[in-house]
């Protein structure tokens, strides 16, 4: 047989991701605090950029637009060299004037349930579980009293379970801390078998730290129980601890949105974000003929660097106004209501009707909070899932219902969970007694027993 060397061609489709690209996608993705400090460090680390002062901001917004479109508008390069002007006292008005936001163990599950490719039922059962977690991060009901009024198999519950699991922070919705235990090292150490083995099968030696037992149990030697023991030393046996409501998160809206009549206007608050320019006496050097090789190479890098960055700054904006916007239309009885009634809206949606990916949409949302008259909420709240059977009724809608029903009830005869359910059921809402359980729980209403001993007091 010959052995020989050929030549061939082959034609192959291969995306290479640019640095320009990758900067893009993370700029779309970041908040107004996170962008406000990617540009200082621009600022710090490219002296082809400068920054310019409020008094400039037209002429600066159309050579931000055509360098974004890759016009090297001469016009635009000839400003003053040494422009570089902040409004302080207006910056600290307007820190001072932010509202701290708390956001609940509970609404941490739902914004990442939600971003979860699932239909309606599995992600109104992961809500579920969420519902019946406490601040410790476990169960407060049997795994089973969650499935039993599902709708959904056993073993596709189970695999829910097992995606709640991976939810931030790990290893919640668990019934106690040996399961805990045992479901984080499964996620963090997989091929530790030993160390599976010990928290499911020995828990009670590993309790009492009985290192000689364990190590006949398990056949290793007792450094190695001991070092496993310090692998155990890295997981959390209250997951839920680990996120802390307690502690308030400082939120920087994006934007504030109100309904005139009948109309979304939009006032967008990056009027404190550094207004940057490219410097023209770097323009200018570029220019010149008799300038050292790598001088040149090193301004048109600083120069290719920050029209890249100019023009991923044009591009958020309008990607983050047109995904807003969007949302918005969508919710308008949210706004008149004052934040009490939330349409069902899904990214897909909106990616439909802004000609996005619904991963543009997704990164759009992530992590930016918008102001209203009612209050300062997560851009992703404005996605609300349907409740099962329910034709347009969103579980924001449920709880609102359920709210005024037990806010209007008699005293004497609070009304049951079978009682809320057989109401909305006239009305229209498929919701079964305990979903009512879990929504009534999630607004902090006690049971109607309760609620009945505590009207006998009053």
């Amino acid at each position: 047989m010959a052995v020989g060397l050929q030549t061939s061609l082959k034609q192959t489709q291969k995306l290479a991701m640019t640095q320009n690209l990758k900067q893009s996608l993370e700029m779309l993705q970041m908040n107004y605090l996170e962008l406000t400090q990617l540009i200082q460090n621009e600022l710090e680390n490219n002296p082809v950029l400068e920054e310019v002062d409020s008094v400039n901001n037209e002429k600066n917004d159309e050579l931000i637009y055509s360098l974004s479109m890759g016009v090297d508008s001469a016009s635009g390069m000839q400003g003053e060299d040494d422009v570089y002007s902040a409004d302080e006292d207006r910056k600290q008005q307007y820190l001072e004037s932010l509202t701290s936001h708390k956001i609940s163990l509970y609404e941490h599950f739902v914004e990442q349930i939600r971003e979860l490719d699932l239909d309606n039922k599995e992600l109104n059962f992961l809500e579920k579980i969420a519902g019946f977690t406490d601040s410790d991060g476990f169960l407060t009901v049997s795994d089973e009293s969650i499935i039993s009024d599902s709708g959904i198999d056993s073993k596709r519950c189970q695999k829910l379970f097992n995606m709640f699991y991976q939810l931030d922070p790990l290893g919640c919705g668990c019934s106690g801390i040996q399961e805990t235990l045992f479901i984080q090292s499964k996620i963090n150490f997989p091929d530790e078998h030993k160390l599976h083995e010990m928290i499911k099968r020995h828990f009670e030696l590993l309790k009492n730290l009985s290192w000689e037992k364990l190590s006949k149990e398990l056949c290793v030697s007792i450094s190695e129980i001991k070092q496993l023991s310090g692998l155990l030393s890295k997981l959390e046996p209250y997951p839920g601890r680990s996120y802390s409501a307690a502690l308030a998160e400082r939120v920087f809206p994006e934007a504030k949105v109100a309904l005139v009549d009948d109309e979304i206007i939009i006032q967008y608050y990056d009027g404190n974000i550094p207004d940057i320019k490219i410097n023209s006496y770097y323009v200018n050097v570029l220019r010149k003929k008799n300038i050292d090789k790598d001088i040149r190479k090193y301004i048109k890098d600083g120069l290719d660097s920050a029209k890249g960055l100019l023009k991923n700054i044009y591009d958020r904006r309008v990607t983050f106004e047109k995904v807003l916007r969007s949302v918005m239309n969508h919710q308008k009885e949210f706004l008149r209501s004052g934040g009490t009634v939330l349409n069902p809206l899904t990214y897909q949606v909106i990616a439909s009707e802004t000609d996005f990916h619904e991963s543009t949409v997704s990164r759009a949302v992530s992590g930016k909070y918008i102001e209203t008259e009612s209050g300062i909420y997560p851009l992703k709240h404005f996605f609300s899932n349907r409740i099962f059977g329910g034709e347009n009724s969103s579980s924001d809608e449920i709880k609102k219902i359920i709210n005024d029903l037990v806010s209007n009830e008699k005293p004497d005869s609070p009304l049951s969970d079978e009682d809320i359910s057989r109401i909305l059921s006239k009305s229209g809402y498929d919701v079964a007694r305990r979903t009512v359980a879990k929504y009534r729980t999630i607004l902090g209403i006690p049971s109607s027993s309760k609620r009945k001993r505590i009207n006998l007091i009053k």
